[in-house]
């Protein structure tokens, strides 16, 4: 019979998996290429230029959301080859789910909740308009702000945790744990060193990340560690 998880769900290979978050992990660096960024030297011409991006804000932002679900996806099938009631890899697994939340709700912010507050005003916009647009709008920016900030250091808990299961799994590649390990924290040394989170601010941060999806996604192509007894028996039905 096929070998079964903790979890009681049959245990087949991950290889898919890995190959989507190695695809995944590229496009996220895509839609963080392409976010768009408000320009003007006064309040009117800012409101102007995100009204005329609404469009592209809209689809970078949702494009994002989806790939933060599916990462997510794909770590919490990586943890449950770990075993999921092993403390460190719960704590990693809670802490992907919250930086989940997180992100989406600042991508849905930044996208969606954002045109909206500028499209309350009209074109050009009237002086009690712009003042009261300008105070939502710092509102909105302070909490996207938080929002990414808190999301990003909880992935870089998730991915410490993972790391140091890793190491300690007789059958997992000490390499992958240690890059790991490095990953998580260039990544939380990324946030701290970082006074204002911006587009282009959040490409270290994401190169980490992205070091780590694909040590992931090697680790379940490869069929190695935890991955490699599981696809074997899989395969052979015992």
């Amino acid at each position: 019979m096929p070998a079964e998880s903790s979890l009681g769900t049959v245990r087949s290979s991950l290889a898919p998996v890995g190959v989507m978050l190695a695809v995944v992990s590229v496009l996220a660096v895509v839609a963080l290429l392409h976010h768009p960024v408000a320009h003007g030297n006064d309040t009117a011409q800012i409101l102007a230029s995100i009204r005329a991006q609404t469009g592209m804000d809209q689809l970078v932002h949702a494009a994002m959301a989806l790939i933060f679900g599916l990462l997510t996806v794909g770590m919490f099938l990586f943890a449950s080859r770990l075993g999921v009631w092993r403390f460190s890899v719960l704590l990693g697994l809670i802490s992907f789910g919250l930086a989940l939340a997180l992100l989406v709700l600042a991508a849905m912010t930044d996208g969606f909740v954002v045109p909206v507050i500028v499209d309350t005003c009209p074109s050009p916009p009237t002086p009690s308009c712009l003042g009261e647009a300008t105070s939502l709008l710092r509102l909105a920016w302070i909490q996207i702000e938080f929002l990414t900030r808190f999301g990003l250091t909880a992935i870089a808990i998730a991915i410490v945790s993972w790391s140091l299961a890793l190491i300690r799994t007789p059958a997992a590649p000490r390499w992958a744990g240690i890059c790991g390990l490095a990953a998580g924290g260039l990544q939380a040394a990324a946030l701290f060193a970082t006074s204002r989170l911006t587009a282009h601010s959040l490409l270290a941060v994401m190169a980490a990340q992205i070091a780590w999806y694909l040590i992931v996604a090697a680790l379940m192509i490869s069929r190695r560690g935890p991955f490699a007894a599981a696809a074997t028996e899989a395969a052979s039905g015992s």
